[in-house]
């Protein structure tokens, strides 16, 4: 089910797998920073809303280039990671653009500081998808 689209991503939220998906599209080149920490609160406020379990942010079509990065992932551990816990949020995974070096499917899941889920990387949805829905 959609559950919110704008022109610089799409989100869907599976209710049987309690999966709420961020699809990022190519006209995120033209976002400021502003469009991207509003991106993500929105996805957090969807996050409680259905009190997904599993989150899956596709990177694939991500064309926008942070401003301060070191900036934006303070923000992102202060602001948001304590709306993912709340929401009771346990496997987080990223789907890398093509071209980015994905770590091997083995490599373990872990947990940054603060953060009460498991987070992973890969460079295919379907892996993605795979071990987030894989009872664990």
């Amino acid at each position: 089910m959609e559950a919110s689209r704008h022109a610089f991503y799409a989100f869907d939220f599976d209710e049987q797998t309690s999966l709420l998906s961020f699809n990022w599209t190519e006209k995120s080149a033209g976002m400021t920073d502003d469009d991207y920490t509003q991106a993500l609160r929105e996805y957090a406020r969807l996050m409680l809303k259905h009190r997904a379990r599993r989150a899956l942010i596709d990177l694939r079509k991500f064309r926008y280039r942070l401003g301060d990065p070191d900036g934006l992932r303070s923000w992102w551990a202060n602001e948001i990671v304590p709306l993912y816990n709340q929401a009771g949020l346990e496997k987080f995974a990223f789907v890398l653009p093509e071209g980015e070096h994905a770590p091997p499917d083995k490599t373990p899941a872990k947990a940054e500081e603060g953060e009460k889920f498991l987070t992973k990387q890969f460079g295919t949805k379907q892996a993605a998808i795979s071990w987030l829905t894989a009872d664990s």
